[in-house]
C-alpha cells in the first residue's frame, strides 16, 4: 500500500511539467523546487479505499498491472469503481465515490475534483504522453491531484514563505484551466 501512496505524490509532484501552452509565461516561473512543494506543503487524503490501495499495490509491485490496467490509475478507478461502461472517468461516479470515503476538510475537494476537468484535458491532455490511452484515467488523475493542491484545505496546508509562493505560482500557471463557467 505505502508504493500507491508514493506513486500517488509522485504523480502529484510531476504535473508542472505538463504546462498549459497559453499561459507560458506563468508557467515557466514555476522552479524543480515549486514541483517539490506540491508534495511538501499539502498533508493529502488519499481517496481511495484501503482495499483498493493493496489491490493496485499488489498488481504494481508482482508485474500483472499491464496485464490488467494500462497504468496505475486504470487500476485505482476501476478498483473504487469509478470508470463509466466505456471504460472512461465518470465524475458523477467520483463524486458519490468520493462523498463516502473521504471526510472533514477534504470530502468537497475531492469530491468537486472530477467534475472539472475539461479544459485541462483539452489544454494539458493533448501535450503530455498518455499512459492510459483508452480510459485517459492519467489525464484525469493529475487533473484532481492539481485540484487538491491548490484548493488544499488549510487544515492540511504548511503554512510557510515557501509553500505561498510555490502555490501562487502554480495557481498563476494552471488556476486558468479550473476556472468555472
Amino acid at each position: 500500500m505505502r508504493r500507491v501512496k508514493l506513486i500517488v505524490i509522485f504523480f502529484v509532484v510531476n504535473r508542472c511539467s505538463s504546462a498549459p501552452m497559453d499561459n507560458m509565461e506563468a508557467c515557466l516561473q514555476i522552479t524543480d523546487a515549486d514541483s517539490e512543494s506540491m508534495a511538501s506543503c499539502c498533508n493529502y487524503t488519499i481517496p481511495f479505499t484501503n482495499e483498493t490501495m493493496m489491490t493496485c499495490d499488489k498488481e504494481a509491485t508482482s508485474g500483472t498491472m499491464s496485464k490488467n490496467f494500462e497504468c496505475v490509475q486504470d487500476c485505482l478507478f476501476s478498483s473504487d469503481n469509478v470508470l463509466g461502461p466505456d471504460k472512461k472517468f465518470d465524475p458523477i461516479a467520483w463524486r458519490k465515490h468520493a462523498t463516502s470515503t473521504v471526510s472533514g476538510d477534504w470530502r468537497e475537494v475531492i469530491a468537486d475534483s472530477g467534475s472539472n476537468c475539461e479544459d485541462f484535458k483539452k489544454v494539458v491532455g493533448s501535450s503530455m504522453e498518455k499512459k492510459c490511452p483508452t480510459s485517459e484515467s492519467d489525464i484525469s488523475f493529475n487533473c484532481m491531484t492539481m485540484q487538491w493542491y491548490l484548493n488544499c484545505p488549510k487544515s492540511a496546508w504548511t503554512s510557510n514563505e515557501s509553500c505561498e509562493t510555490a502555490r501562487k505560482k502554480v495557481a498563476s500557471c494552471f488556476g486558468p484551466l479550473f476556472q468555472k463557467k
